[in-house]
């Protein structure tokens, strides 16, 4: 999978009291993987989610997937280059459990963004 890619869909699992994540990516050549978190809570999912729609400045999912920009990332590899571990961009790093604004996140007010701790 190239470093660059982009969000094509956001999907949940629930795994008994726990929900796990999964942000579907897609590279220029067309491959396809995913990003998943670790376990957490509803809540604490479906406000991870949120924050990653807010920091696209759009209001919905569709206009994220469909639009004119899709949503890009670098996919930040495990040491073995087998799995990723993080994606980041210019306004935050998405990890496993939480997302973590930049400096150059100015965009967006911090009030706005809820860290999953």
């Amino acid at each position: 999978m190239e470093k660059e890619v982009y969000v094509c869909g956001i999907k949940q699992e629930n795994l008994g009291k726990f929900v796990k994540v999964f942000v579907e990516l897609f590279d220029k050549s067309g491959k396809k993987s995913e990003f998943y978190t670790s376990l957490m809570s509803k809540y604490n999912a479906e406000k991870y989610i949120s924050n990653i729609l807010k920091l696209t400045g759009e209001s919905s999912w569709f206009k994220v997937f469909f639009g004119l920009n899709p949503l890009q990332f670098e996919a930040v590899m495990d040491s073995e280059q087998n799995e990723i571990v993080a994606l980041a961009n210019e306004k935050a790093t998405l990890y496993k459990n939480e997302v973590v604004l930049t400096e150059k996140a100015k965009t967006v007010p911090q009030e706005d963004i809820v860290m999953n701790r």
